[in-house]
């Protein structure tokens, strides 16, 4: 987008696909867009660019933010996103941790981490899935997100991909539609334990909202 041929595309873009929701009525307040996916520092002047461009045409924007994202490049591009999709573990595992919290909150803008792997050996399904709503409702999240959810590819019962490899998928494909896992289910669960979670702590049950308490639920 550095490049003014492209640019100017990519505007024209823009203001054609606005001016088509508008015409059917769509409500830009329902939706985010991305305009880069897990971009590097060195991509965040084109990032700024697509961003500025996308505001300027009605949408609102969404960024994920990848585990080599750095302090640096949240600071950068904390007035130009609107809704923040960092890797869970740059909010809770990482030693910038804090500060990375301190500028998202900072902000104003909502944020929901995600995880994201083709590989099914990369956490036990515990600590990927069910335990999601725990530690999301924890950093304060608005949601939960998770990328790879199904096989790249035809019926991965009958394929030569790495079973092992790609055993994180929540859904199969087969030759009779998708078939949903256990693990599935396990992420369902920790969808339905940040909805409770944020039902107790608004509750006016005082024993509800104990139940909350950080210490608690670390425990």
């Amino acid at each position: 987008l550095k490049d003014p041929g492209t640019r100017e595309i990519f505007e024209l873009a823009m203001v054609r696909w606005s001016a088509f929701l508008q015409k059917y009525g769509i409500d830009f307040k329902r939706f985010w867009v991305p305009v880069w996916d897990e971009p590097r520092s060195a991509d965040l002047p084109e990032v700024l660019i697509a961003a500025e461009i996308a505001h300027k045409n009605g949408f609102r924007v969404h960024q994920t933010m990848a585990n080599w994202s750095v302090v640096d490049d949240f600071e950068v591009l904390k007035n130009s996103v609107d809704y923040w999709i960092p890797l869970e573990y740059l909010l809770t595992m990482n030693s910038t941790a804090p500060q990375v919290m301190k500028i998202i909150q900072e902000s104003g803008k909502p944020f929901s981490p995600y995880m994201c792997s083709i590989g099914g050996t990369v956490e036990d399904y515990h600590g990927y899935f069910r335990f999601r709503g725990i530690r999301e409702y924890l950093t304060g999240a608005s949601g939960i997100f998770l990328w790879t959810l199904n096989s790249w590819r035809g019926n991965n019962y009958d394929s030569r991909e790495d079973k092992v490899m790609r055993g994180m998928f929540l859904v199969h494909h087969s030759d009779h539609g998708p078939v949903p896992t256990m693990r599935f289910e396990a992420l369902r669960e920790g969808l339905e334990d940040m909805y409770y979670l944020n039902l107790a702590k608004k509750s006016s049950s005082q024993e509800a909202r104990a139940l909350v308490e950080p210490d608690v639920l670390n425990g």
